[in-house]
């Protein structure tokens, strides 16, 4: 006993004193049977202590060498049996081996701590995972655990984690395929393999969503070693494939193991499975977007990879068919763009407008729902606060849709789904249908904003309401129709207002067709085109700019214009002649008959025939078609002696000489009404400028006096006929006729003395001329 104790402390002395050499190495053979034979003969716990400082010393000078990797890998190599291993419990040396392995534990973690060698044995964890034997003592069982647990929590927190953790899972990876007894029991090697596993599963698991499935390259081959281990799972237990997804709980052999990284990997395929099967159904009941199935065409050679090793049953081969469906989408949605886009195609130039605020303008109430996955040009979002696609769309991928020389195409929303893409298309063809037939004439002048198209459409609306209004109140059923909407459309009791129905208004547009139709051809009534009961006054719109529209809308219909249009132009600008002539220019001769007795005119069938024709367009114009109103105005013109160019404006003189009473007055009681009298006006004119030359206010009554003389001559015959009156009054140039009347009046006293004075000076002349004579 004295002897082992003495021979011990030799030993312990031996190592103190020992000068460690350089390019030492612990693992050869020499000090593996030296430290062997220490411990069989001293194999007392408390007597490695020693070893544990000599070992200690030897890590600080590999560290001296700069060899402190080769160190840990050294330990690892170390063929001693019995070094530090630990002893049966009820031996008396239990709690200091257990104590030793602890301080051997702290020394190695501070080791690799001081020496910063996570990164260097993560570069060599293929080495150490290929010298990991199936049967390894008790030192390099403990020396493996904290190599596990420093290096496994290195692969957790390394930024650049992908990359190393790609070529350490290769390894482990490889060896757990190979040897599927870790299905029953887990040894060392594996143990530390399902380490690295699970990192790799924390590591990918962020890639891995519902709604993003977005792996680089190094993520993407990390995932596929990961899914090889599954598919060898399953395959080695000869699970059919639709026995491969994971249910709700683990397999019981996975849980029989009690190993955290072993469940959290199977997790982590379960989760997988999930988002497979959620991208699997999401194309087989069409509930993706653009977004969606882009990213699933940028990932389906990936998706099919790891689908065909974790879930067969999820796996879409056929790239064709993605295609298929992106393309199916596009054109769905390009259908879309024509519904609400509204533009005239031969006009790429002109504005455009958007169907829901068209069929607002005439009260048709505009479903909501069909808007709340759309963006419209101009907004910023959906009407429900949705956020865009982050991929832009092609509106126009068939030619359906061909929008004017800007981007006027709506956006989709991130929940415009293929099935609510279907839906709302199917939706829209059933909601216009009515309105399929019109619909260009409507988008057409809706842009072109024609008061004859809105006032006769809104005139059409109001009549089929208060039809279809007269029908509900003697049914049960309740009219879908709005008064509100209309203008001056009645109001009825114990109806609601819902908007007025696409049938309405397809009715409503079918008779405006047939309207235009006939305006343009000239055989369109006068009530019709004001749209009589509405506020449209034919004398305030612009006919030409509308008959121009008109026009337009014949060559969008691929009809020749020309000939019928014109038609219907010329009868809508003679109607604003008719009426004029008949409403102020008839009426004003007539007056200037019955105020100066002009009883030849008034007796005059000519004269009576145009007071006829005035009288029947102020009782009876409702009737009155364009075409019949170019006769009317070619008669009245033919009567009037309207003949030259410029001659309407003659008949601005009668207002005029109805307001020079006093004139007519003058120019009767000085006889100046006859062709004598005519002689005597010039005489006396000629006296009175020659007196009143050099004043400047009566020389500009004077001139304007002439030229009022002439204008008010015609009406001094009351026996001529209306036809003399017309052609003397239309011989005239009466440019400045309102104005010259206006000035003689206002000063016929003047004009008075003027010709008083003038005439006793005549007399006296004639008197002292005939004096002279005898």
């Amino acid at each position: 006993m004295l002897y082992c104790y003495f021979a011990l402390q030799f030993v312990e002395e031996y190592l103190s004193a020992y000068k460690i050499p350089q390019g030492i190495k612990l693992c050869d053979g020499t000090w593996s049977e030296f430290i062997s034979e220490v411990i069989d003969r001293h194999s007392e716990a408390h007597n490695h202590r020693f070893l544990l400082e000599f070992i200690k010393r030897v890590g600080d000078h590999y560290a001296t060498d700069r060899r402190p990797l080769d160190f840990i890998l050294d330990l690892l190599d170390i063929q001693v049996p019995k070094l530090f291993a630990l002893p049966e419990k009820t031996d008396n040396g239990y709690v200091v081996a257990v104590e030793v392995q602890g301080n051997i534990s702290n020394f190695v973690q501070d080791y690799i701590y001081q020496n910063t060698l996570k990164s260097g044995l993560l570069q060599k964890m293929n080495e150490i995972l290929s010298s990991i034997s199936l049967q390894l003592d008790d030192f390099q069982q403990l020396i493996v655990t904290v190599l596990q647990k420093e290096v496994i929590l290195e692969l957790r927190v390394l930024q650049s984690g992908e990359h190393s953790a790609q070529e350490v899972l290769s390894t482990a990876s490889t060896k757990l395929q190979k040897d599927l007894s870790w299905i029953q029991a887990l040894n060392l090697q594996q143990k530390f393999c399902w380490g690295i596993v699970a990192t790799c599963c924390l590591k990918t698991s962020t890639s891995i969503t519902t709604d993003s499935f977005d792996l680089n390259q190094s993520c993407d081959d990390i995932v596929t070693k990961l899914n090889q281990i599954y598919t060898s799972y399953c395959k080695g237990k000869k699970l059919p494939e639709s026995a491969w997804v994971l249910t709700s709980t683990l397999p019981q052999d996975i849980v029989s193991l009690h190993s955290d990284d072993v469940s959290m990997f199977f997790e982590w395929v379960r989760k997988l499975q999930t988002v497979l099967s959620h991208r699997h159904k999401q194309i087989i009941d069409k509930d993706w977007n653009y977004d969606d199935i882009l990213l699933y065409a940028s990932n389906q050679a990936k998706l099919i990879r790891i689908g065909q090793l974790v879930d067969p049953t999820s796996v879409i081969v056929d790239p064709q068919q993605i295609k298929e469906l992106m393309n199916d989408y596009l054109q769905l949605f390009e259908k879309v763009n024509a519904h609400f886009i509204k533009y005239i195609p031969s006009n790429r130039d002109a504005k455009y407008s958007k169907l829901h605020q068209i069929l607002n303008r005439y009260g048709v109430v505009f479903p909501p729902n069909f808007t709340k996955h759309l963006i419209f040009p101009g907004e910023k979002a959906s009407p429900i606060g949705e956020q865009p696609l982050v991929n832009p769309l092609n509106p126009c991928t068939t030619g359906l849709f061909q929008p004017p020389g800007q981007n006027i195409s709506l956006q989709a929303t991130k929940g415009l789904t293929m099935k609510q893409l279907t839906l709302l298309t199917e939706q829209l063809d059933q909601f216009v249908k009515p309105l399929l037939d019109n619909m260009d004439m409507l988008v057409f002048f809706s842009l072109h904003q024609c008061e004859i198209f809105n006032n006769y459409l809104h005139l059409q609306l109001k009549k089929e309401c208060n039809v279809e209004q007269s029908l509900s109140l003697h049914s049960s059923v309740r009219p879908s129709i709005t008064m509100s909407t209309l203008q001056a459309l009645p109001k009825q009791e114990g109806t609601k207002a819902e908007g007025v129905s696409l049938q309405i208004l397809a009715k409503a547009l079918n008779t405006t067709r047939n309207f235009l139709f006939k305006l343009i051809q000239g055989t369109a009534k006068y009530s019709e085109i004001i749209a009589e009961g509405g506020t449209l006054k034919l004398e305030s719109i612009n006919t030409e700019a509308e008959f121009n529209a008109l026009a337009a809308f014949l060559v969008t219909l691929k009809i020749e214009p020309q000939d019928s249009s014109n038609a219907g132009l010329k009868g809508i600008c003679s109607m604003l002649e008719l009426f004029k002539y008949t409403s102020v220019h008839i009426p004003a001769i007539r007056d200037v008959c019955l105020q100066y007795k002009l009883e030849g005119c008034l007796n005059d069938p000519s004269l009576k025939d145009m007071v006829r024709l005035a009288d029947d367009m102020g009782r009876n114009r409702a009737n009155l078609t364009p075409l019949e109103a170019v006769a009317k105005v070619q008669h009245v013109k033919n009567s009037l002696h309207l003949k030259r160019s410029g001659a309407d404006s003659s008949l601005g003189l009668f207002p005029a000489v109805a307001n020079s009473a006093a004139f007519f007055k003058f120019v009767r009681d000085m006889r100046f009404d006859d062709e004598k009298g005519q002689v005597a006006f010039g005489q006396q004119y000629q006296l009175i400028t020659a007196q009143l030359q050099h004043e400047e206010y009566n020389e500009n009554v004077l001139n304007h006096l002439y030229a009022a003389y002439k204008f008010i001559l015609p009406f001094m015959d009351s026996k001529q006929n209306f036809n003399s009156l017309m052609t003397k009054v239309t011989s005239l140039d009466v440019s400045g006729g309102l104005k010259q009347l206006e000035t003689v009046n206002s000063n016929i006293n003047l004009i008075h003395l003027w010709f008083s004075r003038a005439e006793v000076r005549a007399v006296k002349h004639n008197v002292c001329y005939c004096v002279w004579y005898m």
